[in-house]
């Protein structure tokens, strides 16, 4: 939890539950008749229906967020950016919570206040980012953006190349040397957290799908394919009080 007595900046927050908590203990410090039930009378729900959200007993309905966010004086942009929250944090469609995702990178306050989750972001959202960086590699590779595109099986326009290159090569991925050459760049993501798990798994549905279309469209001698199966036992640990 943050600090009580500071106001908890919302663009900070990747979980709903987490900022309405933070939020409602700051509000107990600001205001002395602040309370949970103070808060349920005023968003019109049963005084034990906010303490179920908190405890992730039950999902708040994007009716009752709304008045939630008005009864803490949210902002529009503020208020916006907590039903992306929500979405994230309850839906169940990968598809949804990433549409939700991209909405936030839109808020002015997501991107002033998370810099590198937008790197990476931007990074794994486009595969051809990736697989561009991975061909600086290649004794060949020609910094240029119709060579790449000559060497993608999969077509993707000379414009998305070249906004790729200028990403790579401004965020420091790849590194840009003499006579249309480069090298990998020692940049480093920082893969940690909820954003970076939800974008990764995105970036992996779109590489097995250009591999599964690859399977008819590469010549058998060209490709590489093996598998692996492993057995995963679930296991509980016991843990006890000392």
């Amino acid at each position: 939890m943050k600090n009580a007595q500071t106001k908890p900046n919302i663009f900070h927050y990747h979980d709903y539950r987490s900022y309405l908590k933070d939020r409602v203990e700051f509000e107990k410090h600001a205001r002395s008749k602040f309370s949970l039930r103070s808060l349920a009378s005023a968003v019109q729900v049963g005084p034990g229906y906010l303490p179920m959200i908190l405890a992730g007993q039950r999902s708040a309905s994007a009716e009752v967020l709304t008045r939630i966010g008005e009864a803490l004086a949210l902002n529009k942009e503020e208020a916006k950016y907590l039903q992306g929250l929500r979405t994230i944090t309850e839906s169940h469609s990968q598809s949804m919570r990433i549409e939700a995702l991209e909405g936030l990178q839109k808020n002015r306050g997501y991107r002033e206040q998370n810099p590198k989750e937008l790197e990476v972001m931007q990074y794994l959202t486009q595969w051809f980012n990736v697989v561009i960086r991975e061909m600086v590699n290649l004794e060949s590779f020609v910094l240029d953006a119709k060579w790449i595109r000559e060497h993608l099986r999969v077509k993707v326009s000379l414009v998305e190349i070249q906004r790729a290159l200028e990403f790579l090569i401004d965020k420091g991925f790849i590194e840009k040397l003499n006579h249309n050459k480069a090298r990998v760049g020692k940049k480093t993501l920082e893969c940690i957290g909820p954003v970076y798990r939800m974008v990764l798994s995105q970036f992996h549905k779109e590489m097995l799908k250009l591999a599964s279309e690859s399977l008819d469209s590469v010549p058998y001698e060209e490709r590489s394919v093996t598998g692996l199966t492993v057995a995963l036992l679930a296991i509980r640990f016991a843990v006890r009080s000392p």
